[in-house]
Formats: structure tokens, sequence, C-alpha cells
């Protein structure tokens, strides 16, 4: 019956009866070199920075059975160890991390200069402590191990940058969290650390080199330089600000209509609406239609409505319309409302000696033996110019002969 050997450590068993005369050397083997691997042994290991790979082998001597492992050479690589349950005590005293682990596993990093302890579970290799009932250090615990260097409070304190409790000292940015009722400050906050070092207003503007009128606007609204909203509203509505002649071309249009960048809009409503940004002849035309209807980009309706709507824009004959508007040859117009009246009629009186007619009136009229043509003038001893507009009738007498005319005056 041959030998068989334990599952984790390699150790050979020896069957009864078997290694007759030999069977002591077997066991100083197991006894004084593989037991003695696993329980108390040391061993240094040269790693590559690669992939390396450590056993244990049956029955023989191994790197990976030793309880203590110290790995030299080059870090930052990979220590694979056999998938059997065991302690390990690793001290990386290589510059770099190592991982040791089963071959396929995650296993667990060794930082530079680091011991510590491991165990393989027989799948992979985890931390062997996660728990301390209870720790004492000879020195204290570094910051940079997550302590803070000290052992009492203030020196902690210090050496972690934290205010005293008289709120003196420590360096860096402090948010302050006052909470509750009775929150208060003991003393002013500094300019230094975003206070005002006042404890009233005027006290805080002169701290922080504020003038009323100059930097901050007066209870009147005048001074500050700035963007400054407006908000108007109300029947009484104010500005509040200051906005000046000197400076209105900064916020608003000027009084002239000029100055102030961006698109300004002219909202007029109610029964005595009045623009009152100051839009004159002279730059009309950059805001809206011109006084002759030219000028400003863009499409303009001309709303009219009321009893005493007026337009005020002149149509010009390039848009189909009338240019202008004289008064005479029976068209008056008033100088007060601008309306056009045309006078064009018939006669409506009775007098059969009436010699002046409205224009467009028809009167049948008699004129001796001539070839009138149509439309042609006449003279009729009537005022104004007549036109021919058709023959009625011949009437002959004797030797003379006289026609009847239907005539227009037409001025």
């Amino acid at each position: 019956m041959a030998s068989t050997y334990s599952t984790n450590l390699g150790i050979e068993l020896i069957g009864t009866g078997e290694q007759s005369g030999t069977w002591g050397t077997t066991t100083n083997t197991n006894l004084g070199t593989l037991i003695e691997q696993a329980i108390s042994g040391y061993a240094q290991y040269a790693c590559t920075g690669g992939t390396d790979t450590i056993t244990i082998p049956d029955g023989a001597t191994g790197v990976a059975r030793n309880m203590y492992l110290e790995l030299t050479g080059t870090g930052g690589g990979t220590l694979v160890v056999p998938a059997k349950k065991k302690l390990y005590f690793v001290y990386n005293a290589t510059a770099s991390a190592i991982t040791v682990k089963v071959s396929g596993q995650t296993g667990v990093s060794v930082p530079a200069s680091a011991k510590m302890v491991l165990v393989n579970n027989g799948t992979d290799v985890v931390n062997a402590v996660n728990y301390l009932a209870a720790l004492t250090l000879g020195t204290a615990l570094p910051i940079a191990s997550g302590g803070t260097g000290a052992t009492s409070a203030s020196a902690a304190r210090t050496a972690l940058d934290v205010p005293q409790t008289n709120g003196t000292g420590a360096t860096g940015t402090w948010a302050i969290n006052i909470s509750g009722s009775a929150g208060s400050l003991s003393s002013t906050l500094a300019i230094a650390n975003g206070g005002t070092g006042a404890t009233t207003a005027s006290g805080a503007r002169t701290n922080l080199g504020l003038a009323i009128g100059t930097d901050v606007p007066s209870p009147t609204g005048t001074g500050a330089s700035g963007t400054w909203g407006i908000n108007i509203s109300g029947n009484a509505a104010t500005v509040t600000n200051g906005i000046t002649t000197s400076n209105i071309s900064s916020y608003a249009p000027g009084l002239t209509g000029s100055g102030a960048s961006g698109t300004w809009g002219i909202n007029i409503s109610g029964n005595a609406a009045t623009v009152t940004n100051g839009i004159t002849t002279s730059n009309i035309s950059s805001y809206a239609p011109g006084l002759t209807g030219s000028g400003a980009s863009g499409t303009w309706g001309i709303n009219i409505s009321g009893n005493a709507a007026t337009a005020t824009t002149a149509t010009t004959a390039s848009n189909g319309g009338v240019t202008s508007v004289s008064a005479g040859n029976g068209i008056s117009v008033s100088s007060t409302t601008g309306a056009v009246t045309v006078n064009q009629d018939f006669y409506t009186g009775t007098s059969s000696g009436n010699t002046s007619y409205p224009i467009g009136s028809y009167v049948a009229t008699t004129t001796l033996n001539t070839n009138y043509a149509m439309n042609a003038t006449i003279d009729t001893g009537f005022t104004g110019t007549w036109r021919v507009r058709g023959q009625t009738g011949i009437y002959i007498v004797s030797e003379d002969t006289y026609r009847y005319f239907l005539c227009q005056r037409v001025s």
C-alpha cells in the first residue's frame, strides 16, 4: 500500500506495516521539516514584478508551506499560492504593492513595506483579522494611518488643524454652522474671515469702504454703480435707483432716444398714453416709421380706432395712395381735422336764368349749327368750363339750324 499525504500541508501519512526500517526517516521529515515550516517557517522569496507562483509539494519542502513570507525583489506583481487552507504572515519588503491570491481569484494587495496577516480559505486569500476587542499602541497612530499622531486632545486638534475651544487658531477653510434660537458669535466676524468686522450697518459700510450714493443706493434711490433692475408697477410707480441724465444711456434709451443696447418696445395704451422715452424727428427712423412713412426696418401696422383717431404717417404714391389733397374745384379740406369734402352734385335750384352750376352738373343747351365733337370744350356763357357729352336734338328756324347738346361742367 502506497503512502498518502495530508490535504493542506502535504505531510506523508505512513500506512500500517509500511516503511519497515525507513519509517523513522519519513517521520523526521514530517516533524522536523514539513510541520516546522507550517508552524514557524520563515522564508524569503524574490519576486519578479510579474506573476510568481509558489507551491506546497507532497512530502517535500516548499515556499508556500512557510508560516512567514518575506517578499523581496521587485514589487508591483502578483504572488500565487495553492488553493489550500493555511495561515500566512506576509511582509512586503519591496518598493511597490504585491497582490497575494489563488490563481483566478482576487486576493489581497499588500502595500510596500507593510506586514499583514492573511488566510487562505481554500478558495482565495483574504484578511485574517477584521476586529480587535481592544488596542493599545506604543506610539500614537499617525494621520496617514487614520490616527491623529497625538496622545492628547489639544495636540490632536493642532495636528488635525482644528480651531481651539476659544475659536482661535487653525488654518484652512471652515464652515460655521449656527443653529438654534441662541446661536451667536461672541465677537464680530472679521473681514478676513468673510464678515464685516462691525455690529451696525453704518459700521459695516465704513469697514468695507462703501459709501451711500456711490457704492450702495441711498434711501432716495440715487447713486451706486452697476446694474440695477427697475420695477415699475401700480399707479404711483417710481424709479428708485437713481438713473440720471448722465447715466441713462447705460440703462435705458436716452432722453433723445439714443444709447442703451438691445431692443426697446414702446407700449402706448389708455386714453392719455404718452411716449416718454424721447423719440424725436432726428432719430424716429431708428425706432419707428418716420413722419414721411420711411425708415425703421420691419413691418409696421397702423391701428386707428375711436372717434378722434388720426393717421400720423403720409401715404405715398409708391404704395398706391394720393400724395396730396388741395382745396378748391369742389373739394374742401378742414384745417382743424384734415377732413376732405368733395362737392360734386347736380343743380337743385329753380331759376331758369342761373349761370353758375356745381361742378359735375348737366345742362341741355342750344347753339348755332356747328359740328361739335364729343367731349369738346364749348363756351356756353355759364361759369366754369363745359364739355359736350351728347346731342339731344335739332331745331330749324327759316335758314338757321339750332342743335341741342347735353353739357357737363368739369371745372
